[in-house]
């Protein structure tokens, strides 16, 4: 009990290393439980340690089936590892075991939203790429690609990923 009271008041302290330690503490003293590994997942996605967020938010919700905040936790380390399709799921898992809860609705939609997204900015990179192979296609079918996935000149952006200059 005393090793989560640390971990929390270090995480809310902003000291995710400190509150770190404390959890992974308190889990091996025995204490292992849904709200530990939760708490833990957080503060290794605030470290940037997406993986073992996920490891964590996996065993919360192996712990705690019907906890929703356990399935939010691992579809944050989802989203962050950019596997939206996955994340996307577990956001649904939470969203069904908790219909009114207007924050994982809105994750939800945070995710989607993101995960179109990301195939618009993965087409216009292959079509990119394409633009400078012998075999790739007149300016105009290039356009008429891009146009028939709804993307719009927003979407397309000249980068060190797309070499697109005119």
């Amino acid at each position: 009990v005393i090793g989560q009271m640390c971990g929390n008041a270090a995480f809310k302290a902003g000291d995710f290393e400190a509150a770190l330690h404390h959890f992974t503490r308190a889990i091996e003293a025995g204490g292992d439980n849904q709200v530990l590994r939760s708490n833990r997942s957080a503060c290794h996605s605030q470290l940037g340690q997406h993986k073992q967020a996920l490891r964590d938010a996996e065993e919360a919700v192996r712990m705690a089936p019907r906890w929703p905040k356990g399935y939010c936790r691992k579809a944050a380390a989802l989203f962050y590892l950019q596997h939206y399709d996955d994340a996307e799921e577990a956001y649904w898992s939470a969203l069904r075991l908790s219909p009114n809860d207007d924050l994982i609705r809105q994750a939800l939609e945070d995710v989607q939203r993101e995960k179109s997204s990301s195939s618009k900015r993965a087409l216009v990179n292959k079509v990119c790429k394409d633009m400078y192979t012998p075999a790739a296609a007149t300016s105009r079918s290039q356009t008429m690609q891009l146009d028939g996935q709804g993307l719009t000149d927003a979407d397309v952006e000249v980068g060190p990923n797309c070499h697109c200059a005119t």
